[in-house]
C-alpha cells in the first residue's frame, strides 16, 4: 500500500512537471508572438461616449507604443496604462494580454459635469471626479454652463485637482453642480450658472423667463430642496412666466418677484 502511494505521488509530481513545461514552452512561443491582435473598448457613465477606438490608438502612436509592431514579450502593460491614464479625457485604463497573446485596451472616460468659461476666454469642464478637462469638441455638451466671474484658466492648471488652492475658487460650483444632478427636474431645469463678482450665484433655468438669486453657495441643500418644490408644487401652478427673479437668499423662503 506504501509502495503504490509512493508511485501514485511520483506519477502526479511527473504529471504536473510535463503540465507547467508545456505552459511554460507556450507562453514563450507567445512571448515570441508578434502582437497583431489587439482590441480596444471605451466606456463611459452616460452614452454615447466621446473618445473613439481611433483617438486611443493615436495616443499610444504619440508616444511610440505600438502594439501591432512588437512582441507580445516586449510589451509592457503598466507602461500602457500609465500613458493612457495621463491623458487628460480618460479617467482610467485598464490593459490585460489574454493567454493567446491578444492585448485588451479598456479605457473609461472622464465625465464632464459642467463646462466652465473663464474671464480669460478660457473653456474647459469640470469633471466628477474633481477634475479639470480640456474643451473637447467631441465632448458632451449637455451639461450646464458656468460663466462670469472666474479666474481659474485650465492652462494653468492642468492636471490639478479640486483640493489644491488655485482651484479653490471652483469647489462650491462642484459641489452645488453635484447636488443638482441628484435631483432629475433640477438636473432638466438647471441649464447655466452665473458667479458674481461678490460670488454669489445665479441659476438660469431652461423653461421660464426668470432668473434664480441662489446668493452664496452656504445651505445649497436647503435651498435646492426648496427650489424643487416651488417648481413642482408652486410655478407649476401659476405658470412658468409669471415671475421675473426667484430668490432662495433667505433663510427656508422662496421669495418672488412678478413681471
Amino acid at each position: 500500500m506504501k509502495k503504490q502511494k509512493i508511485i501514485k505521488a511520483i506519477v502526479w509530481v511527473f504529471i504536473l512537471g510535463f503540465v507547467v513545461g508545456i505552459i511554460s514552452l507556450l507562453q514563450r512561443q507567445r512571448d515570441a508572438m508578434l502582437c497583431d491582435t489587439f482590441m480596444i473598448n471605451v466606456s463611459s457613465k452616460n452614452s454615447p461616449t466621446f473618445l473613439t477606438k481611433k483617438d486611443v490608438s493615436e495616443i499610444l502612436d504619440a508616444r511610440d507604443i505600438v502594439p501591432g509592431t512588437k512582441k507580445v514579450g516586449d510589451l509592457n502593460l503598466d507602461e500602457i496604462e500609465s500613458v493612457l491614464c495621463q491623458n487628460p479625457l480618460i479617467h482610467n485604463a485598464e490593459v490585460s494580454l489574454s493567454f493567446l497573446g491578444e492585448l485588451k485596451i479598456h479605457v473609461i472616460e472622464k465625465q464632464p459635469i459642467a463646462q466652465v468659461f473663464s474671464l480669460h476666454d478660457d473653456s474647459y469642464f469640470i469633471c466628477d471626479d474633481n477634475s479639470l478637462m480640456p474643451f473637447y469638441l467631441g465632448g458632451n455638451s449637455r451639461v450646464p454652463i458656468v460663466n462670469g466671474y472666474i479666474q481659474t484658466t485650465y492652462k494653468k492648471n492642468l492636471g490639478l485637482i479640486f483640493q489644491d488652492t488655485l482651484l479653490k475658487e471652483l469647489v462650491p460650483i462642484l459641489t452645488l453642480v453635484k447636488e443638482i444632478q441628484k435631483s432629475s427636474l433640477l438636473q432638466a431645469q438647471i441649464e447655466q450658472l452665473y458667479i458674481k463678482k461678490n460670488r454669489e450665484i445665479q441659476l438660469i433655468p431652461k423653461v421660464g423667463n426668470h432668473i434664480v438669486e441662489f446668493g452664496t453657495p452656504e445651505n445649497y441643500k436647503r435651498k435646492l430642496e426648496n427650489l424643487e418644490v416651488f417648481y413642482s408644487k408652486g410655478i407649476s401652478q401659476v405658470g412658468w412666466n409669471k415671475y421675473r427673479t426667484i430668490s432662495l437668499k433667505f433663510d427656508n423662503q422662496v421669495v418672488c418677484t412678478k413681471n
